[in-house]
């Protein structure tokens, strides 16, 4: 049987899921759940953003507000969190390293912009809460 991170949050009575971002729970995932693990570790970020970026298709072509803020939130934590390069975090994403650098520049400029905070809360909640966990 196949679960989503939605359903897994679900089990556990969390408020807080990313809607458009429905992706299988691999079994490593469900390892890193039973040992406290999950979004700990640089490698376990980038695979969720990973996920992420292919259910929300933040690597195509758009400059939509609601696209590139969560495409930029995505960025810096790939940059930040999991100390991905720029180069990597841009292949990821389909966008040059000069263009992640500007992203991760950009949410340092946002934090206190109300459409960011809209346009990005569900990621920063999931992110967050689940950190928060560990």
């Amino acid at each position: 049987m196949n679960f989503t991170i939605i359903d897994y949050l679900k089990l556990l009575n969390e408020k807080y899921t990313i809607e458009n971002a429905l992706y299988i729970l691999t079994e490593i995932d469900e390892d890193e759940l039973e040992k406290g693990q999950y979004l700990s570790t640089p490698e376990s970020i980038t695979r969720v953003c990973i996920e992420i970026i292919k259910a929300e298709r933040l690597d195509r072509k758009g400059r939509q507000s609601r696209l590139v803020d969560r495409r930029s939130y995505i960025a810096s934590l790939l940059v930040n969190e999991a100390y991905n390069t720029l180069t990597y975090t841009g292949k990821l994403l389909n966008q040059y390293h000069g263009t992640i650098l500007h992203h991760v520049k950009r949410v340092k400029n946002l934090e206190k912009d109300k459409q960011y905070i809209e346009n990005v809360k569900d990621l920063n909640d999931f992110f967050n809460k689940n950190k928060s966990k560990i």
